[in-house]
């Protein structure tokens, strides 16, 4: 337990930190982190937008497993460019509604104190043979705005294992924003490589399908539990 609680802060100490969602997903699955156990993301993001104008970004999360149903986590996002310096934490609470042989079930509350935002999100995991499909529905909403309607925005995700070693992801991501028009909608492909039992790899790069989404975007990092 004391190895544990060092190197955890460690990693908070010399690790400049990101998000939440499964690397290099953006899209959440329905699982939480085993009771006791620790889970930490880093990662880097590279986006050019419809503008030709260019953001990098790094980023760390770190949950917990506070009970068999129940992780906590804490996301810290600091900007490269054009800014520099941290953005706004985040913290995040999952729950595991249920979990059958094939299918699970989780809820999702996100905060942002910088900006009093609350996220909601619900995720259903699906097991199809070898392949999962993940299934995020989320609504946003900022208190202190002056606008009346707050974010609805879906993801669609799939992961498929090729070996022992790698797994192939994609997927789709929008948001319902425009009343007339269309909405941003984006797509990546990506994989994960597993080096270690407790150490993984990853890398995505995805792009817009439409004039209201990012012309490109590049993702990569790692995650480690322990």
């Amino acid at each position: 337990m004391c190895k544990k609680t060092i190197d955890f802060v460690l990693l908070l100490l010399f690790v400049p930190a990101a998000v939440f969602g499964a690397r290099p997903l953006s899209t959440d699955d329905a699982g939480v982190v085993d009771r006791g156990n620790y889970e930490v993301e880093l990662g880097y993001d590279f986006l050019n937008d419809n503008a030709d104008a260019e953001s990098h970004s790094l980023g760390l999360s770190i949950k917990h497993g506070m009970t068999e149903r129940f992780d906590f986590g804490v996301g810290i996002p600091y900007d490269i460019e054009p800014d520099d310096g941290l953005s706004n934490i985040e913290f995040a609470m999952k729950l595991a509604l249920f979990s059958l042989k094939s299918l699970a079930g989780s809820f999702v509350l996100n905060y942002a104190p910088g900006e009093s935002e609350y996220k909601v999100v619900g995720i259903l995991s699906a097991e199809t043979g070898p392949v999962v499909t993940h299934i995020n529905l989320s609504y946003t909403t900022v208190p202190d705005s002056e606008e009346e309607n707050g974010l609805t925005a879906y993801a669609v995700a799939i992961e498929w294992p090729v070996s022992d070693k790698i797994t192939l992801v994609s997927e789709v991501t929008g948001e319902l924003v425009n009343d007339d028009g269309e909405d941003p909608v984006e797509a990546m492909l990506g994989a994960i490589f597993l080096a270690f039992d407790a150490l993984s790899f990853d890398f995505g790069i995805g792009g817009g399908l439409n004039e209201e989404s990012p012309e490109i975007k590049i993702t990569s990092g790692l995650t480690y539990g322990f």
